[in-house]
């Protein structure tokens, strides 16, 4: 404490201005706070290695790690155990990935940072509020390995059960999902799919909040709803459960699709999404005078499959009848034939818009929620690398979910416990080549001029001479 007041002190003494008393207090504070968690590290490292009879220590090496408060240097011990593991206990004890410079908070912060802006404004923000500084490339390595580390703590989540989870038994479970496209270098178009689940909707004032949330998000379609299904495997009871689903029905999105997620639901219904319903209505009705529009939108919404039919007969009677050109006349034939057969091959979701027991509050925040990932990597994407753009959506996922900091933290277990897979290829010329042998090395040997004549040279020698 007395050093810190006299730092303190000293500083305001020498400096007739604030600003530069403080950055003065910045610099010297942070180094003292590094200097005494480099000393508390090194105490640490030597009660773990230090009386342990089935540790033997290797050496000792330098460890470098960037916390929030700055940079720490200290040293620690490589030690053996006796199945003849080398590890070091300090990273295994704190959590640290061996050779991992950067803490998983200041991971999760300037990923948090990059997922709103661009790497180079992530990294002056990071040199303006932080006692170090990082280049924007070094921005986008950290997102890239947090990205890869959530991906990694995700499918292995998907697969195994890594924490004893008590599954919630809820009245009603909402899932939606959709679909966006975005650019990626040199002008290739990928699509980015989303599943959303969420236990409902809570309204605060006139702010709405979904229910414990859950993003899944990721460029292939078959990975998202295999990891959505074991997110809800693990994590609800749906015997007693009413789901509702909800999508435009488009490829990969239909109703059985939905239904495959929830095959011990009590109940399920799929409801068409009403966004996109809502902009079919007015792509395709909109020559129409706006009260035939009025009453198609309202036929539609309560489920009248009558007075639907009517209006859209009405319409086309009255293209038939107008005096507009035979192209025009044609196009407008068109577009209601073509809305007629939508609203018949999704009239059966469409109903259900208006089915009044259904609770359907928690639905149709999916495509506004779009936002959140398009805003990043659409209008500030710049440009984007399938890999940079997969860690990006990872990372948004994680923060949407409230869990990045602690899916970071889990990175160093899941390294311990679960053995990455090994790909091997066999290739059919392995079939019939030869066995393989262990190649013996060059023999070397020399032949002296001048030898003892008792030796075998000497005596070659002696015969030449």
């Amino acid at each position: 404490m007395s050093s810190i007041v006299a730092i303190v002190l000293e500083a305001l003494k020498s400096n007739d201005s604030i600003i530069s008393a403080e950055s003065q207090m910045m610099t010297e504070l942070s180094q003292l706070v590094c200097a005494g968690v480099a000393q508390a590290c090194e105490q640490l490292d030597d009660d773990l290695c230090l009386g342990h009879k089935d540790y033997r220590i290797i050496h000792k090496d330098q460890r470098h790690i960037t916390a929030m408060f700055g940079d720490v240097v200290f040293k620690q011990r490589l030690v053996k155990d006796d199945s003849g593991r080398l590890f070091y206990p300090f990273d295994e004890k704190v959590g640290l990935a061996t050779g991992r410079r950067f803490t998983p908070m200041i991971m999760a912060k300037v990923a948090e940072l990059a997922s709103l802006t661009v790497m180079r404004t992530t990294a002056k923000a990071v040199d303006l509020l932080t006692p170090f500084s990082m280049s924007a490339m070094t921005v986008d390595n950290l997102v890239r390995e947090a990205g890869q580390e959530l991906d990694t703590v995700r499918e292995a989540e998907a697969k195994y059960v890594t924490v004893e989870v008590d599954r919630r038994a809820v009245p009603q479970l909402f899932i939606e999902g959709d679909a966006f496209e975005v650019k990626l270098k040199h002008g290739t178009q990928v699509m980015v799919h989303r599943v959303q689940i969420s236990e409902g909707v809570t309204q605060s004032g006139k702010r709405h909040q979904l229910i414990n949330r859950h993003s899944i998000t990721g460029l292939s379609h078959e990975k998202v709803f295999d990891e959505a299904r074991s997110y809800i495997d693990q994590h609800y009871d749906l015997r007693e459960t009413c789901v509702l689903t909800g999508s435009d029905n488009g490829s990969g999105y239909s109703p059985k699709a939905f239904k495959e997620l929830v095959p011990g639901a009590a109940r399920w219904a799929h409801v068409l999404d009403d966004y996109h319903l809502n902009r079919k209505l007015k792509e395709r009705f909109s020559m129409m005078p706006r009260d035939l529009q009025d009453l198609l939108r309202k036929s539609v919404w309560t489920g009248n499959k009558a007075r639907t039919e009517m209006v859209l007969d009405t319409a086309e009677s009255m293209v038939q009848d107008t005096d507009s050109g035979d192209s025009m006349c044609s196009e407008w034939l068109d577009n209601l034939t073509k809305l007629r057969r939508y609203l018949d091959r999704n009239w059966p979701y469409i109903e259900a818009l208006s089915n009044r027991q259904l609770d359907r509050r928690g639905l149709g925040s999916c495509e506004s929620n779009h936002r959140r990932y398009t805003y990043r990597t659409k209008l500030q994407g710049r440009s984007w690398t399938r890999s940079g753009l997969i860690a990006e959506l990872r990372i948004i996922d994680a923060l949407q979910n409230d869990d990045c900091l602690s899916s970071l933290e889990a990175t160093a277990f899941l390294e311990t416990q679960i053995k990455p897979e090994v790909k091997t290829t066999l290739r059919s010329l392995q079939l019939f080549g030869p066995a393989p042998t262990t190649h013996q090395g060059a023999y070397q040997g020399r032949i002296a001029l001048y030898a003892s004549t008792s030796s075998g040279t000497g005596h070659l020698a002696h015969i030449f001479n």
